[in-house]
C-alpha cells in the first residue's frame, strides 16, 4: 500500500526460494537449535520502467513453512 500510495506499484517480482541450515542467530530467534533446516526466501520487486523497487530478505523455520504456488497459462 506504501508503494502503491507513492505511485511506485510493482508490477512483477522473481522470488527465490533456498533450503538452508539456520545459523546461531536466525536459529534462536526462530526458536530451534542452530543448525535447523529453515527457508530463506528474497523477492526482488520491479516498476513498469524495470526499476527494482523493492527487495526483501526472509527466513523461516523449516518446519513451518508451506510453499503454494498457482500457476496459469
Amino acid at each position: 500500500e506504501v508503494l502503491e500510495h507513492d505511485g511506485n506499484r510493482p508490477v512483477r517480482a522473481i522470488q527465490k526460494i533456498s533450503a538452508i541450515n539456520l545459523g546461531e542467530e536466525d536459529a534462536g530467534l526462530l526458536g530451534v537449535e542452530p543448525g535447523a533446516a529453515g527457508l530463506r526466501i528474497e523477492r526482488v520487486s520491479y516498476l513498469p520502467s524495470g526499476r527494482v523497487v523493492e527487495f526483501t530478505k526472509s527466513i523461516y523455520r523449516g518446519d513451518a513453512y508451506d510453499f503454494v504456488a498457482e500457476l496459469r497459462l
